[in-house]
C-alpha cells in the first residue's frame, strides 16, 4: 500500500522535490551523478523510503511531499458586499467536507479579530471516488494540501492562498457551499468609454500595461517584464495559439515580437515581471484565469522573507481591485505607450531584424546538429541552455514570429539528457 502511494507522489513531484524528500528522511543520502540528471532514477530509492514510514505517518508524509513543491506565495482575490453572513453562518468545526467526490477539507485552525478571519484548511485528494461502503480508499490518497484563507474585514476582501487552480476552485466551493460565504469575483471588465481610445490593441493588454506602468511603478514598485504570453489566435496566419515571447527585464520596446503581437491585438495572458520593492529583488507571475480570461492570478516568487512577501501581495492586490473597478487608471498615458508600440513595430528597420533572424537561426541549425550525437556533461549542458535562452531572445527582439525546428531538437536533444528541465511555464497551472 505504501508504495503504491509513494509511486503517485512520485509522478506529482519534480525532480528537486524528490531528492529534498529523499534526503529529509534518510541521513546521509547524497544523488549520483546520474540521478541529478534523470529523475525515472531515483524511483528505487523514493520507494524505499516506505520502509521508513508507519501506517499511521503515511498522510503526514504525503503532505510533506507534496508541500515542499509549492513555489512561491500565491493568491487568488475576491470580494463579499457585507459581512452580515458571518452572523448567520459563523465559523464552526468542519471536518472531512467532500467535493467532486474526491477531494475531504477540513478547517484544522481558525482565527478571528475585528480586522481579519483566518482559516488553514486540510485538502485530502484521492485518486479514486467513492467506494467500500461510501468510504474514500487511503490508499487511492494522491495529496493532502495546505490552503490559507483570509478574510479582510475592513475592505471586504477575501484572498485564497492557491497555487493550484484545481485546488483554488476545490476551495473556492467550499467557502460557498460549507461556510455559505457569498463570494463575488474580482472581473478585468473592458470599459466601452476606454476601449475605443486606445487603437488595435486588445483592451485587456491595454490594462495590464497600465496596471504595470501606471499604478504599480508609481507607487514605488519597480516592474520590468521578463517574459510574456500572447494569445494569438486569430491574429496571426502563421502562427495560431498561445506565444511565449522573453524579453529578460528589457523595455517592452526591445522586442520587436512583442510590439508586432500587441499592434495586431494579441492579449497577453500571463507575464512574468522583475520587481524591486524597498531594495527587495523578486519576480511575482501574473496569470488571466477564467472562461473569459478576466480573473488574475497573482504568484510573489524569489522572495524568502513571508512577512514582506504578503506586505507586496497586499499593496498588488490593492491596485488588482483598483484596475478591476476603474479600469484604465491614466489613458492618456496608456494611449502614448501604445503609440509608441505601434510606431516601432510599423517602422522598424526589417532588413537589420532579416539579417539578425537570419544569423541567430543559422546558428541554431548548426549546434542543433552538433549535439545532436554528443554526450552532454555539466558544464556543456549550461553553456548549451544559456545560448538558447539568449537566441531565444535575440529572435524575440528582432521579431521573429515561427516555431525554430533546431531550438526545439536542441531541447530535446537536452531532455534527452537531462530529464525535467525547468521550464519557466508563465501559466504555472501547479505551483502546489
Amino acid at each position: 500500500m505504501k508504495q503504491e502511494i509513494l509511486s503517485r507522489v512520485f509522478d506529482r513531484l519534480n525532480k528537486e522535490t524528490v531528492i529534498e524528500v529523499i534526503q529529509k528522511m534518510k541521513q546521509g543520502w547524497t544523488p549520483s551523478k546520474k540521478q541529478k540528471r534523470v529523475k525515472k532514477e531515483l524511483l528505487d530509492d523514493f520507494l524505499q523510503l516506505a520502509d521508513l514510514i508507519n501506517d499511521e505517518r503515511i498522510e503526514d508524509f504525503v503532505e510533506m511531499a507534496v508541500m515542499t513543491k509549492q513555489i512561491g506565495l500565491p493568491a487568488y482575490t475576491y470580494k463579499v458586499n457585507n459581512l452580515n453572513f458571518l452572523q448567520e453562518h459563523p465559523i464552526r468545526e468542519i471536518t472531512d467536507f467532500v467535493l467532486f467526490e474526491k477531494f475531504l477539507i477540513t478547517i484544522e485552525e481558525s482565527s478571528e479579530t475585528d480586522q481579519e478571519l483566518k482559516m488553514q484548511l486540510r485538502i485530502k485528494e484521492y485518486n479514486e471516488r467513492w467506494r467500500h461502503g461510501g468510504v474514500l480508499d487511503r490508499n487511492s490518497l494522491t495529496a493532502v494540501y495546505k490552503i490559507n484563507v483570509s478574510l479582510d474585514k475592513e475592505k471586504n476582501k477575501i484572498t485564497i492562498n492557491a497555487g493550484s487552480d484545481l485546488i483554488h476552485e476545490v476551495t473556492r466551493q467550499f467557502v460557498l457551499q460549507a461556510l455559505k460565504w457569498p463570494v463575488i469575483s474580482y472581473r478585468i471588465v473592458e470599459k466601452a468609454n476606454q476601449s475605443y481610445q486606445i487603437g488595435n490593441a486588445s483592451y485587456k493588454t491595454a490594462i495590464l500595461l497600465d496596471f504595470i506602468n501606471n499604478r504599480l511603478n508609481p507607487s514605488g514598485i519597480d516592474a520590468k517584464f521578463k517574459e510574456i504570453k500572447f494569445n494569438t489566435r486569430g491574429k496571426l496566419h502563421n502562427s495560431e495559439g498561445i506565444r511565449n515571447v522573453t524579453i529578460n527585464g528589457n523595455d517592452i520596446l526591445s522586442s520587436q515580437l512583442a510590439c508586432e503581437y500587441i499592434t495586431l491585438g494579441s492579449g497577453i495572458v500571463s507575464f512574468k515581471l522583475s520587481l524591486t520593492y524597498n531594495e527587495q529583488d523578486f519576480s511575482a507571475i501574473f496569470s488571466l484565469k477564467g472562461e473569459n480570461d478576466d480573473l488574475m492570478k497573482i504568484v510573489i516568487v524569489d522572495l524568502d522573507n513571508q512577512e514582506i512577501k504578503e506586505e507586496i501581495m497586499e499593496l498588488i492586490q490593492e491596485h488588482y481591485i483598483d484596475m478591476c473597478n476603474e479600469g484604465l487608471k491614466d489613458i492618456d498615458a496608456t494611449k502614448r505607450i501604445l503609440e509608441t508600440i505601434y510606431d516601432k513595430y510599423t517602422e522598424g528597420d526589417k532588413f537589420v531584424f532579416q539579417v539578425i533572424q537570419d544569423s541567430v537561426l543559422k546558428v541554431n541549425e548548426c549546434l542543433a546538429n552538433s549535439i545532436e550525437d554528443t554526450d552532454i556533461e555539466d558544464d556543456f549542458y549550461e553553456l548549451i541552455t544559456e545560448i538558447v535562452y539568449n537566441n531565444k531572445i535575440i529572435l524575440d527582439a528582432a521579431g521573429y514570429n515561427g516555431i525554430n525546428e533546431d531550438l526545439e531538437k536542441i531541447m530535446n536533444t537536452l531532455e534527452s539528457n537531462f530529464t525535467d528541465l525547468d521550464d519557466e511555464d508563465l501559466d504555472d497551472e501547479e505551483t502546489e
